[in-house]
C-alpha cells in the first residue's frame, strides 16, 4: 500500500469545499477511466474544515508484476 496526503488552504471555505469535490471526483473519474475501482485498487477521501483547509488523504494497491516470480 502507498500513502499520500495533499493539504491546501483557500480563504472561502465554500470554494474551497468545491475545489474538494472536483478534485475528487477528477481523480475518481480518471482511474476508472484507466481500470482503477474505487475501494478495489485505491481510497480517495476529502475533507474541508471550517478554516478553509483541504484534506485529501489516498491509499492505493501496489499490484506487483507476477511475471518477475
Amino acid at each position: 500500500m502507498k500513502y499520500f496526503t495533499i493539504v491546501k488552504y483557500h480563504p472561502c471555505v465554500q470554494l474551497a469545499h468545491a475545489y474538494e469535490h472536483l478534485f475528487v471526483s477528477t481523480v475518481t473519474e480518471y482511474l476508472y477511466q484507466h481500470n482503477r475501482y474505487k475501494l478495489l485498487d485505491y481510497s480517495l477521501n476529502g475533507e474541508t474544515y471550517e478554516s478553509g483547509v483541504i484534506v485529501i488523504n489516498g491509499e492505493c494497491v501496489i499490484i506487483m508484476n507476477l511475471k518477475n516470480y
